[in-house]
């Protein structure tokens, strides 16, 4: 009798341990993939504000918009006059989302016959 009740508590121990390991491994694998998602979505942002310099550097009045970059998109906003524009960009990847706030820098040679814009300042903003 007494070896029976033995048999079963532990059997229950050992069947207990299996679940939490296997549920253990289970909620990993799910934060992993979310991982992917975040650096994902980090680099679309990060694209965006570049290729927004680039607008910028092609227009100068240029003041955002939606990009399309591949199958996805982001959002810009440019303001700001002059030598110094900040541009705000965010994007959504399968419900993450990052917005970035870069300052970018107008750079003229001295004969001023080329225009570079170049990133002076980058914030990575928390998602409300």
């Amino acid at each position: 009798m007494i070896g029976l009740l033995t048999v079963i508590v532990l059997g229950s121990l050992i069947l207990s341990i299996g679940i939490s390991t296997a549920f253990v491994s289970q909620t990993q694998l799910i934060l992993t993939g979310h991982a992917d998602y975040e650096y994902a979505v980090r680099a679309l942002v990060s694209a965006c504000v570049e290729e927004s310099v680039h607008r910028l550097k092609l227009d100068g009045a240029y003041v955002g918009g939606t990009v399309p970059l591949g199958s996805d998109t982001c959002t810009v906003a440019v303001s700001g006059v002059g030598g110094t524009r900040a541009v705000t960009a965010s994007a959504t990847l399968n419900g993450y989302t990052r917005t970035v706030t870069a300052t970018a820098t107008l750079k003229q040679n001295a004969a001023l016959n080329s225009r570079a814009w170049s990133i002076t300042a980058w914030s990575e903003n928390d998602p409300p």
